[in-house]
């Protein structure tokens, strides 16, 4: 094998394990998180001082997302501070797909994480997305 097959081989090789880095080291949060409905949950906004927003997408092809996102979502952070009953602007309930925009009234605290939990999505008992701040 010629010098120049081994580095487009070893070259070849690196970009396959970099993709792959990429894949899964950024993938966000809650994609896929199993079960029967995929969840995707992105911050919009995580800033001390100002009130958390998040977006959400649930997609399936097997149960009906008829849930009340409302009711189901719970916010904390690291020093166990509740931040109430959020706000949902997006798909009513039902069908396969829904996205939209949870928002929480309560600024956020100074804090080094935070932990947003579903709870009863498609037979799954709680979710937790987390991130550190």
């Amino acid at each position: 094998m010629s010098k120049y097959s081994l580095i487009f081989i070893a070259t070849s090789v690196l970009l396959v394990l970099a993709v792959l880095f990429v894949l899964f080291a950024l993938t966000p949060p809650g994609w896929p998180t199993g079960g029967e409905v995929d969840v995707t949950v992105t911050p919009e906004v995580l800033i001390a001082g100002q009130p958390p927003r998040f977006k959400l997408e649930f997609n399936t092809h097997s149960v009906e997302l008829d849930f009340d996102i409302e009711k189901i979502t719970r916010l904390s952070d690291d020093r166990r501070k509740d931040y109430g009953q959020p706000t949902w602007e997006g798909s009513p309930p039902g069908g396969h797909h829904r996205e939209g925009k949870l928002s929480f009234a309560d600024k956020l605290a100074e804090t080094k994480s935070v932990t947003l939990s579903l709870s009863g999505v498609a037979g799954i008992s709680n979710r937790e997305f987390i991130w550190q701040l």
